[in-house]
């Protein structure tokens, strides 16, 4: 019997090619560059042939630009769900806000550095590409400031300037999938946990 394709072992019937592709690519892209990968090479992960991948994406500019917005509208809508079904309360949904963000990060690190590496996405994404997820991520630094801005009118928070702020708990959060190890003493959760709580302390009104 032939050797099975590395990665998603699934059946034809139940497979969601594309997804795969989006997946293997940035894994690939993640352990080996963008330059250093080929369109044969994330074929051969998938388990299909070349010419097939043209089925869904033309060219590996596509698959790069397609994950990096798959993957910022994903991670917005998660953290959008948390910090709308959190309780009515600035802290709340700020806990709410950084802990979803930093544990989705956390859960998908091999490939969630792919979106932070900005020098990849300036050099190999097109300008009306990088316009497109620079409007992306501005939704989602919106998210933050709106509750930390809610905090203030509220009197709940002491926040000296609003914008500093948003970008410096955004900052600890995006970075923390460049130092964690999955292997250390603190799972992706117990991180999550305490850089939110932290984000709540930064700003607490004493």
């Amino acid at each position: 019997m032939a050797r099975q394709p590395i990665g998603w072992l699934r059946t034809q019937a139940n497979r969601n090619t594309r997804q795969e592709i989006l997946q293997a690519a940035a894994m690939l892209f993640s352990k080996q560059g963008y330059v250093g990968t080929s369109l044969v090479d994330i074929a051969k992960i998938v388990g299909i042939k070349a010419p097939s991948l043209y089925n869904h994406f033309k060219t590996k500019n596509e698959i790069l630009f397609t994950y990096i917005v798959d993957g910022i509208n994903a991670l917005y809508d998660v953290c959008l769900q948390n910090v709308t079904e959190a309780k009515d309360t600035a802290q709340d949904k700020l806990y709410a806000y950084v802990f979803s963000h930093t544990l989705s990060l956390l859960e998908s690190q091999e490939t969630s550095t792919l979106s932070g590496q900005h020098h990849l996405n300036e050099n190999f994404m097109l300008p009306e590409q990088l316009e497109q997820t620079d409007a992306l991520q501005k939704k989602q630094v919106r998210l933050l400031k709106d509750i930390l801005i809610r905090g203030k009118s509220d009197g709940v928070f002491q926040i000296t300037d609003i914008t500093v702020t948003t970008f410096f708990i955004m900052g600890a959060v995006e970075h923390s999938i460049y130092w964690f190890q999955k292997e250390a003493r603190l799972s992706e959760k117990d991180v999550a946990h305490l850089l939110a709580e932290n984000a709540l302390a930064l700003v607490k009104k004493p």
